[in-house]
C-alpha cells in the first residue's frame, strides 16, 4: 500500500508540531534525527491549512516553490497555521527547521537537541521575511585525521545512523557542505576498500538526499603525510609512474560515490621543489577530471613560516603553499587558517607567522577580482591545544565572525572542525549560522544560540571570550594556557613550530628577574580575570557543561600561572608547587564530571586508549581525561624545582 492510499484509510497521527509536507520531500527522515516524538511528519500530496489547523495545537504546511533558489525559504503565518514555502531540498529543510527554533528548539549536538519543554507562542521575527544565504557555500569539514567523533560516522563504517544524524544536523543549521578526510587504510587493501566504498555510499546517498553537497579530503604527496591520510602518490618522481599510481587511488575513491568536492592538501612542515609541485597539482586534477568530469577540486593554502617553505616561482618569492595559485585554474584555493586565530588580528607566532597578511592579501586579491576562493578556518585544533587539554573557548566564535564580518563577500566559508565535546559544538553551531547571516555584532549569535535555555549562558560565554581575546590574542598567552608534548618540544628544537612558543621552566629561572616577573604578572591577571567570571546557575545539561568548561579553563590558567611563579621565585617555591598540585586535583574532578556527562562518547572510546585508522591510537579526549598536559607540566617543574626525578609524560603516541 502507497503511503498516500495508507493515509487516506488511517487519520494521521498528530504531535504537538505536525509537519503536512509533500510526500516526496523527504522531511520525515529528515526530522527523525531530531530525536523528539513530539515532531509528527505527515506526507500528502497537497498540505491542507484547514485540515493542519484543526488536527494540531502547532501545524506546518510545507510547500516547495519550483521559482525558488534551491536554499530560499519563507515562513508565513495565518490563522495559526505556519507556512514554509521554499526550494528544495534545502530551502524547505531550513524553513521547518526555523519554525522549530522560533518554537524553541535549538540544535545544538549532533546527537543531542535542547528541546523546550512546552511549546508555547513563538519567536515570529523572522516570520514574513524572504530568506537566502549571505554566503554560497556554508560547510563543515571533519578532521577525520584525528580520532574525533566524526570518524566512527564517517570513516570506519560503523554507524551511518550517526553519520546520518550530523549530516540532517548540518543541515538543520544552514549547512549545505559537509566533507571528511580520507585515510590511507583503503590504500592497500582490496577487501577494505571494498567495504569501505560499500559504506561510503550509503552515507553519501543520505547526505545528498538532504541537499547537501558532499566532499573528501585527500593529500597529494605520501612524502609529506605525518598523519596517515590518504594520498594520490607515494613520492613526486616520473609522471607515467605518478599519473599510473594517480588513476588507480582516484578510481577506488569516484568508485564509492558520486563526491561533489575533492579537496587537496600539501601536509605541513614540508615541501618539494616548486616545478614538481605545480606538476603533479595539474596531473592529480587532469586524473580526476578524467575519472569524473563533475567533481570539483578545491586545495588548502596551508600556513608555516619557516625558512624551507618559503619559495620563489616567476620572480616572486612566497610561502609553499601559494604555488596552487600557478596551477590549473580550475582548482579552487581555499585560504586556511589556524586555531582561533583570525586574518585581521594578531596571529601569535602560530606557526612562525605574528599575522597572517600573507593569506589575508591574497583572500582579499582573490574577492577584488571576482575569482573563485574559499576561506578554511579551523573552530578547534585539538592537538595539544584547546579542547584535548581540556580548555573551553569561545574565542573561536568572536574569531570566526571577526573574518565574515572583513570578508562579507565570501563565497565559501566551510570549518575546519575537530570534536564538539566540551562546548565545542557551539563553534559550528555559530559559525555555520553567521555564515548564513552575518550579524553586526557576534555577541548576538550567543543570545540567538541560548535564548530558550537561559540568557545568563550568552553572558558567560561572551564575558569568557572578551577575556580570552584580551589575553590570548592581545596579550599573547596562548601558547601558556595550551598544552604540550613531546613532538612539539621536538619540533621547537628543530626549529618547526606549530603552535605559538613559550619558555620552558628552566628558561624562565634564567631570565632577569623584571623578564620573568612581567611574565608571571601577566598569567596571574589572566587566571584572575578568568576566576572573575560568574558561572551559570541552571541545572539542565547546557548550563551544566558550560559551567564545567569555564572551571576547567581558569583552574587551567591558574595551575600554568603557579608552575611560571614556581619557576621564577625560588623563595616561595615549595609552597606554589603544593598549590598547583591542589589546583591539578580541582580539574580532575570537574573533568571526571564532565566525561561522565559527554553528549555522544561513541561507545566510551573518546577518551580512553583503543585502535582506529588514524595516526593516534586512542580518543581524542584521552589526554584530557587524564589531564596528561598538566601533569606533564607539573612534572617538569617539580624536577626544577624541587630536584625531584618524576618521569615527564611524552603526551604523544
Amino acid at each position: 500500500m502507497t503511503l498516500l492510499a495508507l493515509l487516506a484509510c488511517t487519520p494521521p497521527q498528530v504531535g504537538e508540531v505536525t509537519v503536512y509536507a509533500p510526500a516526496d520531500a523527504g522531511l520525515a527522515t529528515f526530522l527523525s534525527t531530531v530525536g523528539d516524538a513530539r515532531i509528527v511528519v505527515v506526507e500528502e500530496g497537497d498540505p491542507a491549512a484547514e485540515a493542519a489547523r484543526s488536527r494540531a495545537p502547532v501545524a506546518v504546511a510545507v510547500t516547495v516553490d519550483p521559482d525558488a533558489c534551491d536554499e530560499c525559504f519563507r515562513v508565513d503565518e495565518a490563522d495559526g497555521v505556519y507556512t514554509v514555502t521554499g526550494g528544495a531540498p534545502l530551502g524547505i529543510r531550513y524553513g521547518v527547521s526555523a519554525v522549530l527554533e522560533a518554537f524553541g528548539w535549538r540544535f545544538f549536538h549532533p546527537t543531542d537537541t535542547f528541546a523546550p519543554e512546552t511549546v508555547g507562542e513563538p519567536d515570529r521575527a523572522d516570520f514574513g521575511v524572504d530568506q537566502a544565504p549571505q554566503v554560497a557555500r556554508r560547510g563543515l569539514h571533519l578532521h577525520t585525521l584525528h580520532p574525533i567523533d566524526g570518524l566512527y560516522a564517517f570513516w570506519t563504517g560503523e554507524s551511518p545512523e550517526r553519520a546520518a544524524a550530523i549530516s540532517d544536523w548540518a543541515v538543520r543549521n544552514r549547512a549545505n557542505h559537509l566533507q571528511w578526510v580520507g585515510l590511507d587504510d583503503i590504500t592497500d587493501s582490496a577487501p577494505r576498500l571494498a567495504a569501505w566504498q560499500t559504506d561510503t555510499r550509503v552515507v553519501v546517498d543520505h547526505a545528498h538526499a538532504q541537499g547537501l553537497t558532499v566532499g573528501l579530503g585527500i593529500q597529494l604527496f605520501g612524502t609529506s603525510n605525518l598523519q596517515q591520510a590518504f594520498d594520490l602518490v607515494d613520492a613526486p618522481g616520473d609522471e607515467a609512474a605518478m599519473r599510473a599510481t594517480m588513476e588507480a587511488r582516484v578510481d577506488g575513491l569516484v568508485g564509492a560515490a558520486e563526491w561533489d568536492v575533492l579537496n587537496l592538501s600539501f601536509g605541513e612542515f614540508s615541501g618539494v621543489a616548486p616545478a614538481e609541485f605545480i606538476a603533479a597539482t595539474n596531473l592529480a586534477r587532469e586524473v580526476v577530471r578524467v575519472a569524473d568530469p563533475n567533481v570539483e577540486m578545491t586545495a588548502t593554502i596551508h600556513v608555516g613560516n619557516q625558512e624551507d617553505l618559503r619559495v620563489t616561482w616567476e620572480g616572486e618569492e612566497m610561502l609553499y603553499y601559494f604555488l596552487v595559485n600557478y596551477a590549473d585554474p580550475t582548482i579552487v584555493p581555499w585560504v586556511h587558517t589556524v586555531m582561533y586565530y583570525d586574518l585581521v588580528e594578531d596571529a601569535g607566532g602560530a606557526y612562525g607567522h605574528d599575522t597572517f597578511d600573507e593569506h589575508r592579501a591574497f583572500l582579499q586579491a582573490k574577492l577584488d577580482a571576482g575569482a573563485p576562493v574559499g576561506y578554511f578556518p579551523e573552530t578547534a585544533y585539538w592537538v595539544a591545544f584547546d579542547n584535548s587539554v581540556p580548555t573551553y573557548l569561545p574565542l573561536y566564535v568572536r574569531s570566526r565572525w571577526t573574518d565574515l564580518a572583513a570578508f562579507p563577500a565570501l563565497d565559501d566559508h566551510v570549518l575546519f572542525s575537530s570534536g564538539w565535546e566540551w562546548g565545542y559544538w557551539q563553534n559550528d553551531w555559530a559559525a555555520l549560522r553567521m555564515s548564513w547571516a552575518t550579524p553586526s555584532d557576534w555577541r548576538d549569535t550567543y543570545a540567538e544560540m541560548f535564548a530558550p535555555v537561559d540568557s545568563t549562558l550568552a553572558d558567560v560565554a561572551v564575558a569568557l571570550a572578551e577575556v580570552e581575546h584580551t589575553w590570548l590574542i592581545e596579550g599573547r598567552l596562548a601558547p601558556y594556557l595550551a598544552g604540550r608534548d613531546d613532538f612539539i618540544d621536538l619540533g621547537d628544537r628543530l626549529g618547526v613550530i606549530a603552535q605559538p612558543d613559550r619558555p620552558d621552566f628552566d628558561e624562565v629561572r634564567a631570565m632577569a628577574p623584571e623578564a620573568s616577573a612581567g611574565l608571571v604578572a601577566n598569567l596571574d591577571a589572566m587566571a584572575a580575570d578568568l576566576a572573575a567570571i560568574a558561572p551559570p546557575t541552571g541545572t539542565d545539561p547546557w548550563s551544566a557543561e558550560m559551567a564545567d568548561g569555564l572551571a576547567v579553563t581558569a583552574l587551567r590558567a591558574r595551575f600554568i600561572a603557579t608552575l611560571y611563579s614556581a619557576a621564577a621565585d625560588g623563595t616561595r617555591a615549595d609552597t606554589l608547587l603544593d598549590d598547583a598540585a591542589a589546583t591539578l586535583e580541582d580539574a580532575r574532578t570537574v573533568v571526571t564530571r564532565r566525561h561522565a556527562a559527554l553528549h555522544d562518547d561513541v561507545d566510551g572510546r573518546l577518551t580512553v586508549p583503543g585502535e582506529n585508522p588514524t595516526l593516534y591510537q586512542y580518543g581524542y579526549l584521552r589526554w584530557a581525561n587524564e589531564l596528561c598536559y598538566w601533569e606533564r607540566e607539573y612534572a617538569d617543574a617539580s624536577n626544577l624545582v624541587r630536584g625531584t626525578t618524576l618521569t615527564v609524560p611524552s603526551c604523544t603516541l
